[in-house]
């Protein structure tokens, strides 16, 4: 067998169903997981694993067989497939990417093993041998890498929360511990900060979607913004009867031919949609009727 549990890197992590394994014919690898222990196990070694721990060619069999991960029972184990491989070697060429100019392939013994980000690469030489530990050690350092790329594009479309960050690249299968580890630098660097984004978006909604303080509130709850840091933001920058004027503003002049009772029917409900309380959205609506039937400002009272 190429590789044993325990010494050689289980890939990161491609899971197939065994019955896939046997049209693929891969290794099987039985996974009982007890309590916070993980015990590993091989059965019915069909033939020896070709495939590298993250190589390229393992991701794209999985993605043209179009396989979601999965797992099937057998003999009261979870049988999954993991790609276990030795990629100890000697580096024997560093290419350049055709389509990403900042990465590098690494071959070792004159066949592909891997991806590198090219300030990463340039560490490396033709003629070094490289062991499986510091091959792993690429890797993560790679993944991290990697991870931290996604999150900065991730970041190109609007400032985003910390909470926005993690499930993102949770999403991108990133392991937890490069999940902080990213977190972490961001923060530092000043490019991920709660209080920051709340701020952001309560300005933004403000010029552009002016909502009420119970929809901000559950906007930013869903973006995982803590509580506290959401009391904070509403209590230095929003002003309630400010927004539902501005709101009100547009909507009034679509429906400005309307009767005062219409007229407030429909606003107050435009508003309440938009989380505004009913004593906001009316003081609102009665505003921007007056502003635009100044001649009949009483007409709004008296007739609803």
């Amino acid at each position: 067998m190429p590789g044993v549990i325990g010494s050689a890197r289980l890939a990161r992590v491609r899971v197939l169903t065994s019955s896939f394994a046997r049209v693929l014919g891969i290794c099987c690898v039985h996974r009982e997981l007890d309590g916070d222990c993980n015990v590993y196990g091989l059965s019915r070694p069909l033939r020896p694993c070709v495939l590298a721990p993250g190589n390229a060619i393992a991701r794209r069999t999985i993605e043209w067989i179009n396989l979601s991960a999965g797992s099937e029972s057998c003999g009261g184990y979870t049988s999954q497939l993991f790609f276990v491989s030795r990629m100890s070697g000697v580096i024997t060429a560093l290419q350049v990417q055709k389509n990403n100019k900042e990465r590098v392939n690494v071959y070792l013994d004159g066949r592909f093993a891997f991806g590198l980000a090219a300030l990463e690469a340039i560490k490396l030489r033709r003629g070094q041998k490289l062991a499986d530990d510091e091959i792993a050690a690429l890797q993560d350092r790679d993944e991290a890498h990697q991870a931290h790329e996604a999150a900065l594009r991730y970041l190109d479309y609007r400032p985003r929360s910390v909470d926005e960050i993690r499930r993102h690249l949770k999403t991108k299968d990133v392991r937890p511990d490069v999940i902080d580890e990213v977190v972490e630098r961001l923060s530092q660097a000043g490019l991920l900060d709660d209080r920051a984004f709340a701020r952001y978006w309560l300005e933004n909604r403000s010029d552009f979607r002016p909502r009420g303080e119970r929809a901000l509130r559950m906007e930013l709850r869903q973006k995982g913004v803590p509580d506290d840091v959401i009391a904070e933001a509403l209590g230095q920058g929003h002003n309630e009867d400010d927004s539902a004027y501005r709101a009100a503003v547009t909507q009034a002049r679509k429906i400005r031919a309307t009767d005062p009772r219409e007229f407030r029917r429909k606003l107050e409900a435009h508003l309440a949609r938009r989380g505004f309380s009913y004593d906001t959205a009316r003081e609102a609506a009665a505003r921007a009727w007056n502003d635009l039937h100044p001649e009949n400002q009483g007409s709004f009272e008296s007739e609803v």
